[in-house]
């Protein structure tokens, strides 16, 4: 922070300027970069399998963690899981990154999903009262 000497205080929004600006020059060169774009765009990988052959979705989830995803995650039905966890168990890209999802869990999660949104929507909404309003 510098000293205004005229004011005798410290002029912080300036300097927050400053480290501002700097930061958006460092991200945009980063960001142009197309190392990091293509690293950005595999941070999940997600397989959805129902039905069909286990082993080859194995082999695509293995591709994607070898091209850099971060998570790795397959959703299948319920009588699959068991199944696909003995594929992936000894594969050692997969086997410390791998979640095996029920198509019945991401459901629940969709459901939630919309739930909340409901709820939330009468707090989207910016208006007037002249009374504190009560949501329970």
């Amino acid at each position: 922070m510098r000293l205004d000497r005229d004011r005798g205080i410290f002029c912080a929004a300036e300097e927050i300027a400053d480290l501002a600006v700097e930061n958006f020059i460092e991200m945009r060169d980063k960001t142009a970069s197309r190392k990091f774009r293509v690293k950005k765009k595999l941070d999940h990988a997600f397989r959805v399998q129902v039905g069909g052959n286990e082993t080859e979705a194995k082999d695509r989830l293995v591709h994607a963690k070898r091209f850099g995803a971060r998570k790795i995650v397959v959703v299948s039905k319920i009588e699959s899981l068991k199944r696909l966890k003995e594929i992936c168990r000894y594969e050692p890209d997969l086997k410390n990154w791998l979640e095996i999802w029920s198509v019945a869990k991401i459901y629940r999660m969709y459901l939630a999903g919309q739930q909340f949104f409901e709820l939330f929507r009468p707090f989207e909404k910016q208006q007037w009262s002249p009374e504190i309003r009560e949501m329970t």
